[in-house]
């Protein structure tokens, strides 16, 4: 027999590290996810969720090995296969900006790619966007700025779309930064300026 108060322990543990997340407070984040999947999640699903968050946390605490390491076991097919089609792309764009920020952009650039049909499919503004920025991110890395700035642009209007408005202002100032790079000095201000409206 389940027992209700851990299903409802696990549920607090995801809600408050979803809130610390949000509030940039990432070590606390990370620890209540760490703590939901010490608890044993109800699902394949549910798991590969709490790791995905789990994975962004201790990336945002520059842990790149930790945050591959918090999705790594979606990198065999078995894994990835049990996850609906909406969970496979989210563990791909984790496991991406994993790769991304362990400096293995061959990898990203083709896990973004594979997540980037999946949204496509499921009609994911949010999944597309976050392919074109984690895509942004990683042809910038490989010196393809221009690239890398249109894909940050097709980003924009996803997270437009969607109402994203603090990943929108990332994009900007992405595109700012690939402008200022390039010496186009008004249109870096351009972008910037939009990341602040």
């Amino acid at each position: 027999m389940r027992d209700p108060s851990r299903f409802n322990r696990l549920e607090e543990a995801v809600v408050a590290g979803q809130a610390a997340l949000e509030g940039s407070r990432f070590e606390e984040a990370a620890n209540y996810f760490k703590s939901a999947l010490r608890m044993g999640a109800r699902s394949a699903e549910e798991e590969a969720l709490i790791r995905c968050e789990l994975s962004e946390a201790l990336g945002k605490r520059g842990l790149g090995k930790e945050q591959l390491d918090a999705v790594a076991k979606y990198g065999t097919l078995t894994e990835l296969s049990r996850l609906s089609e909406s969970g496979q792309m989210k563990v791909l764009i984790k496991l991406g900006w994993a790769h991304s920020l362990n400096n293995d952009v061959p990898r990203a650039v083709a896990l973004f790619n594979q997540a980037m049909r999946m949204a496509r499919n499921l009609g994911d503004d949010a999944g597309m966007g976050a392919c074109d920025y984690g895509l942004g991110r990683a042809y910038r890395n490989l010196n393809e700025i221009r690239i890398a700035r249109d894909h940050y642009t097709s980003a924009l209007e996803h997270y437009r779309k969607i109402g994203n408005w603090r990943e929108l202002a990332e994009s900007y100032i992405n595109i700012g930064y690939i402008n200022a790079f390039e010496g186009s000095y008004r249109n870096a201000l351009h972008a910037l300026r939009q990341s602040l409206a």
